[in-house]
């Protein structure tokens, strides 16, 4: 048992953690009867729209690398790792908007905490580019997903997959001869 004090913040992830708020914190008021008010909800609704567009856009996205991965389609597969990090560098949009403009009502890694709702999409990137050869982007996609988890769901079972995940993309790259 853990000792802790009235009003004191409980982290647990009653939901799929990367789902975006406008989805997330309705299923927690239907299921469990409560509206989350945590730090990442709030930092999320100020731009849930933007979220909703991004996660629809990151999918689609994702099916076209399930797709091109079947195929085995280089091509293909590098226009999805472009098509991801363009997506994610609008992400990055909305992150430098709440850098450069911090609320007092907001926790002072607000900008993390809006790049992390989407570190499954960078785990996408990170996974396409692996897959596409190119070893440099993967691995610091990699890298960014390790970061990214640490601010959203921190010493989870998240966390261990995506520094495996990191270590297999340093291995594979360690074992690449080059010419």
């Amino acid at each position: 048992a853990l000792a802790m004090s009235a009003g004191e913040e409980l982290l647990l992830n009653y939901v799929y953690p990367f789902e975006p708020v406008a989805e997330r914190r309705p299923r927690l008021k239907t299921v469990y009867g409560f509206d989350c008010n945590c730090d990442r909800c709030r930092v999320e609704s100020l731009h849930s729209a933007r979220g909703l567009e991004f996660a629809d856009r990151l999918d689609d996205a994702l099916r076209h690398f399930s797709e091109a991965r079947r195929e085995r389609n280089v091509a293909k597969l590098s226009k999805v790792v472009d098509s991801l990090k363009a997506i994610v560098a609008q992400v990055e949009e909305i992150a430098a908007i709440l850098e450069e403009n911090p609320r007092e009502t907001l926790p002072a890694n607000a900008a993390d905490l809006w790049r992390g709702s989407f570190v499954w999409g960078v785990q996408g990137l990170a996974m396409a580019a692996d897959v596409a050869g190119r070893r440099a982007e993967a691995l610091a996609a990699y890298s960014r997903c390790v970061h990214l988890i640490q601010q959203v769901a921190p010493s989870t079972f998240y966390e261990f997959k995506y520094r495996m995940m990191m270590l297999q993309s340093l291995t594979t790259e360690a074992a690449v001869p080059t010419l």
